[in-house]
């Protein structure tokens, strides 16, 4: 798997596991980054692999996570 390994190659580069999140899919990622900002900070969220399993393409990839954002901001 693509995550496990981007995981410790970020650790083995000096990343604190502190700034790491493993994620269980879009719905949880999206999640812990809302949990995790502070506000004035920028939270990226970079999919390091393809979605086959889970999303048609990217497109419907993109289009669930502007609706998890939007319900985050609704409720914010």
């Amino acid at each position: 798997l693509t995550g496990p390994r981007l995981l410790d190659a970020a650790r083995a580069a000096g990343v604190p596991a502190a700034r790491t999140a493993t994620c269980t899919d879009l719905g949880d990622a999206v999640a812990q980054a809302h949990a995790r900002a502070t506000p004035g900070t920028a939270v990226l969220l970079s999919p390091a692999a393809p979605s086959y399993h889970a999303y048609r393409d990217f497109i419907a990839r993109g289009t669930h996570f502007r609706e998890l954002a939007e319900r985050l901001i609704a409720g914010a």
